[in-house]
């Protein structure tokens, strides 16, 4: 395929290629991929709650409630390599409760309701810890407080802590909202209280960041939403604020999950968009859409990739069974090449090709160029093998980008294309003597002048084959 670009004036180029503009761009690293239905949650149930266990390669997903003494029939281990499921741990009656994996395998789950018939919803301040090499659920020391909606997350140190929550559903009315913070000590099985956290938060999220400081978000505190961000340092026992979570894009960040990568960064999932949060620069930044909408979902690292599990649609309230996997990819492609020019001025069109970059993640998506200056386009996605002809008189930049299939962008390839058909104004000839002389005559040149290529030396470097001088008529006699 050829693409002639056309102007008023024709040209030739220079093309000197370098990496300009702005720098690599990541927009979206979240890649979002729903699992076959084959992987599908084996019970449609609301309420379930999900972490990885023993080495951290499977998923243990316990509890749920369809409604009064409708329960989960069992607990649920799903093996992320063949994406199957099995059924044999014990089931957990109990739902929307909170869970995280000890450092041994184990996993611990606090708070949580449950429905019974006549009764009502009832709460609980038990700490229930499921054992694989048992197959068994026992309880350990009773947390402090009835609990319900609070957030959780193991420490680097193997520690489990907690944060916030309330007596029960919260209503801003008739509640007890929580501002505890509370660390348990699975080898002297203890609960210790920790510094409070500066506000009383309810369905709110955290994940222990690879330093060990802890980041929670979001929740409900009083009547509003809250869009605040804290860190928790464990060495210190501070809570510190950080930056507040983005509302641009209608998000709710309340019953929400979070969890923290292998390479350092906080993904967030709201009620609309994932969010990345980098703590070397304290900034938030919105990425991929959420599926369905999810909210009171679990997201459990596994190796590199994040599983979401459960939740239901924050729009319609359908229940999730869906199983998705997500990818990341931070990793901006390589800038393409711009083929075509011998860097010189030249009067005549040039074409030009670009080579791709490369990606080694998502892969690439397109390549993209625009054209500036005596030619101007805006960004077009390149054809490979396709020829851009550049004819316009004058300077143009060839810019060129290379765009994975995450939307990152790599840095931009720029060739400089300069074109000159305009013939240089002849040079003057300054003889000593104006008509015939018996004497010899001596003469000086004024060269020519030419704005576009700026030739010198007598000569057109784009038209090198004009004459543009003549010598003097000395008569004999």
């Amino acid at each position: 395929m050829k693409t002639i670009v056309r102007g008023l004036f024709l040209l030739a180029v220079l093309v000197i290629c370098v990496l300009i503009g702005p720098e690599p761009m990541v927009r979206a690293a979240v890649i979002v991929e729903p699992l076959p239905a084959s992987a599908n949650l084996p019970e449609n149930i609301p309420g379930p709650a999900a972490s990885s266990m023993l080495a951290g390669n499977n998923i243990l997903v316990t509890g749920g409630q369809y409604s009064s003494n409708g329960y989960s029939q069992h607990s649920y281990i799903f093996n992320t390599a063949d994406q199957t499921w099995a059924s044999y741990a014990p089931a957990l009656q109990l739902a929307y409760h909170r869970q995280s994996m000890l450092k041994d395998g184990r996993v611990l789950v606090t708070g949580g309701n449950t429905f019974v018939d006549r009764v009502g919803y009832v709460y609980n301040s038990l700490t229930r810890i499921y054992s694989p090499f048992t197959n068994g659920w026992t309880n350990a020391a009773n947390l402090p407080k009835v609990m319900l909606g609070n957030a959780q997350s193991t420490l680097n140190d193997g520690r489990v802590m907690i944060t916030g929550g309330a007596d029960q559903i919260y209503s801003a009315n008739n509640s007890t909202l929580y501002d505890n913070t509370y660390i348990y000590d699975p080898s002297a099985n203890r609960w210790d209280e920790a510094a409070p956290l500066p506000i009383g938060i309810y369905g709110a999220a955290q994940s222990t960041l690879l330093d060990g400081r802890v980041l929670l978000t979001g929740g409900l505190s009083g009547y509003v939403y809250s869009f605040d961000s804290y860190i928790y340092d464990p060495a210190a026992n501070t809570w510190t604020k950080a930056a507040t979570l983005p509302y641009q894009w209608e998000d709710i960040y309340f019953r929400h999950a979070q969890v923290t990568l292998p390479n350092g960064k906080v993904l967030l999932m709201g009620n609309y968009n994932f969010y990345l949060y980098d703590p070397d620069t304290n900034t938030w930044a919105k990425d991929s859409a959420n599926p369905k909408h999810l909210t009171n979902a679990s997201m459990v690292q596994v190796g590199g990739n994040v599983y979401v599990m459960g939740g239901y649609n924050d729009l319609t309230y359908d229940n999730n069974s869906t199983v998705y996997k997500l990818a990341f990819d931070f990793t901006v492609p390589t800038a393409p090449v711009i083929n075509g020019s011998d860097g010189a001025w030249t009067g005549s069109d040039v074409n030009l090709t670009i080579t791709p970059g490369t990606d080694a993640d998502s892969g690439v998506d397109r390549t993209e160029y625009s054209l500036s200056g005596a030619t101007t386009q805006d960004w077009t996605a390149y054809t490979n093998g396709e020829t851009i002809t550049v004819t316009n008189s004058g300077q143009t930049t060839v810019s060129a980008r290379t765009v994975n299939r995450s939307g990152n962008m790599s840095t931009t390839a720029a060739a400089v294309v300069k074109i000159d058909r305009t013939l240089p104004t002849a040079p003057a000839i300054n003889p000593s003597a104006a008509s015939w002389s018996a004497a010899d005559v001596t003469f000086t040149l004024t060269g020519g002048t030419d704005q576009e290529a700026q030739g010198s030396n007598g000569r057109n470097s784009a038209c090198p084959g004009l004459r543009q001088w003549a010598g003097p008529r000395i008569r004999e006699r």
